[in-house]
């Protein structure tokens, strides 16, 4: 701090990539705690459904309910990650913007380092080179949305065939989850903006 108790240009600076490592650490953090989460999801649907599939009997009605429960589990926690990823970027981004903003003063390095070094900007630029599928938001948020569509498929394997048989409303189900399907790929495939 300078002699008037205000932050100095290189103090906000280190405060401003403090917070984009930190909100980087919290969004990859929540992303790992997702893929563990799905895991234990498909673990769970393999130790129900495999025995069933093996014997080849038809699933009880309690297992169908603890089944569909897990994908509706993984259907809604798919499209909650996802929109958690995306106010993670976006929490990110500002303050990488905010950070170049400093970095536009120009005054924030000591003098034995080049003026022009600006390693935020320079960031940046890079990671705009890449393919947009490939880049952090891209993972963050269809991947969720890619693993709502499987638990969307698994609960169609129970759901159909069970209500088919008991009620006679297989395709009717089978529409709705399709239309399910379609709406959570059009989520995925909606423009995610500059990386």
């Amino acid at each position: 701090m300078d002699t008037d108790g205000k932050l100095t240009i290189r103090e906000l600076y280190n405060a401003q990539v403090a917070y984009i490592n930190a909100a980087e650490a919290i969004t990859w953090f929540r992303f790992n705690t997702f893929l563990i989460v799905n895991s234990v999801l498909l673990l769970t649907w393999s130790v129900i459904y495999g025995p069933a599939v093996a014997s080849g009997k038809m699933l009880g009605a309690p297992a169908s309910v603890v089944l569909t429960v897990v994908s509706m589990i993984g259907i809604l926690g798919g499209i909650f990650w996802s929109e958690l990823g995306r106010r993670g970027r976006e929490t990110q981004k500002e303050f990488v913007r905010q950070a170049q903003c400093v970095e536009m003063k120009g005054d924030y390095w000591d003098r034995e380092y080049d003026p022009r070094l600006k390693p935020i900007w320079e960031t940046e630029r890079i990671r705009e080179k890449g393919p947009k599928w490939g880049t952090s938001t891209s993972i963050l948020r269809r991947t969720p949305l890619a693993f709502s569509v499987v638990h969307t498929i698994l609960a169609s394997t129970v759901l159909i065939p069970w209500l088919n048989w008991v009620l006679g409303l297989g395709v009717i189900i089978g529409a709705v989850l399709g239309m399910l399907i379609s709406w959570v790929i059009y989520l995925a495939l909606q423009p995610l903006g500059a990386d």
